[in-house]
């Protein structure tokens, strides 16, 4: 087992450590994951999934105890009300919940 896998089984693990595993899991589904940087929409979620049947998933992720900012809250809130999935992943367990979904969505 190499560092990151004893770091991720066995401690609450950093945003970026939890952005860099899912983007690797996705990517493995087959699945294409886009970075949000565009500044012009400062507060969206910091990935895209891209799923078949034109199905997506918008991510945000955040190191355990952090929130949301009220930016960030209002716009998850619009992509809701528009019907998109919103997920918000701030620990292990997140993680494999919102991986365990995903697959579930392509099967």
């Amino acid at each position: 087992m190499n560092t990151e896998e004893r770091i991720y089984r066995n401690s609450e693990i950093s945003e970026k450590v939890l952005e860099k595993t899912f983007v690797e899991k996705v990517r493995e589904m087959g699945l294409i994951v886009i970075k949000n940087q565009d500044p012009m929409q400062s507060g969206m979620p910091d990935r895209l999934v891209v799923m078949p049947r034109g199905k997506v998933a918008w991510v945000e992720f955040k190191s355990r105890g952090k929130h949301m900012t009220a930016l960030q809250s209002n716009r998850a809130k619009k992509l809701s009300e528009m019907k998109h999935l919103v997920i918000l992943i701030d620990s292990r367990k997140d993680l494999d919940i919102a991986l365990a979904f995903i697959k579930g969505c392509i099967d």
